[in-house]
């Protein structure tokens, strides 16, 4: 087996852990991803988004004190749906 594969397989089995032992679904990124992402959250399912990743566009913020990129990817959720968020560190 792949180390690729072996971390997939441990990063997915954790995540599925820390949601109550629920297989949880990958969704793609884009506004495919997002409306399907958005209909699991509607159906009752838990979501977690990683938007930690490097940012060439986004919404700039102030990071450590330096600009940093962000991604805009959870500004929309509260608003549309009644989800709630949380900070994780």
């Amino acid at each position: 087996m792949r180390q690729e594969t072996r971390v997939d397989a441990l990063i997915r089995t954790l995540r599925d852990s820390a949601m109550g032992g629920k297989t949880v679904p990958l969704f793609a990124k884009g506004a495919k991803g997002a409306r399907e992402a958005l209909a699991y959250v509607a159906r009752g399912g838990r979501l977690g988004m990683l938007v930690d990743q490097k940012m060439n566009d986004g919404l700039e913020v102030t990071f450590f004190g330096q600009p940093a990129m962000t991604a805009p990817a959870l500004l929309p959720w509260p608003c549309a749906t009644a989800v709630r968020l949380f900070r994780v560190m």
